[in-house]
């Protein structure tokens, strides 16, 4: 940690400085302080509500959804064949992507009164209704994986899945999820693929 003593020792000495000097050095060690003790995240109202409103501050505890009160992040899907991602909660904010596949698993990581902040498996995010997302699960392959007969590296391969590919999730434990595609049950390795925790 910083001493202040040398600071605090120059004030003394120098009591004949100009006051405004001297109580603005003092603000921004207090400023200093404050935010090494009490780590805070930025939330700028862009990512809120409208354009440069007001800068927001939240401690970053156990997040809840404001409208759901379900935990933040959480994974979805799209529910819809098409979808608008927009650039802030409301129909009058303008629409950055347009997603073309129903079911693609989706992060939720805000929420505000039925919208909800969303983020894809290649990390482009945005503002979506809340009805057109499902808690259904799916999975997608984002490196090209074995789908093997049992968890384990040495088991049987039983097909290669590409990258983009959408799975059934069935089950998943740390290393590993059970997934359907087709006529195939198997397993893959999570590293692999994108929608679970």
């Amino acid at each position: 940690m910083y001493s202040l003593t040398p600071i605090l020792d120059f004030e003394m000495k120098n009591s004949n400085n100009c006051s405004n000097t001297r109580n603005f050095f003092l603000t921004l060690i207090r400023v200093f302080l404050i935010l090494n003790i009490f780590p805070v995240n930025l939330v700028y109202s862009d990512d809120i509500l409208k354009e440069n409103t007001y800068l927001a501050v939240s401690v970053d505890l156990e997040a809840k959804g404001s409208d759901t009160g379900r935990p933040l992040p959480r994974y979805a899907t799209l529910k819809s064949e098409k979808v608008n991602m927009r650039r802030g909660p409301g129909k009058e904010f303008q629409i950055d992507w347009v997603y073309y596949r129903k079911h693609l698993p989706v992060r939720i990581i805000l929420e505000y009164q039925r919208w909800r902040k969303i983020e894809d498996f290649e990390g482009y995010s945005g503002w979506v209704h809340a009805s057109l997302l499902s808690g259904k699960k799916s999975l997608i392959v984002i490196n090209d994986a074995p789908l093997k007969a049992m968890p384990q590296d040495d088991s049987i391969t039983l097909v290669y899945l590409q990258k983009n590919v959408l799975l059934n999730p069935k089950y998943c434990d740390e290393r590993w999820c059970k997934v359907k595609i087709h006529k195939y049950n198997g397993w893959v390795r999570k590293k692999l693929i994108w929608g679970s925790y």
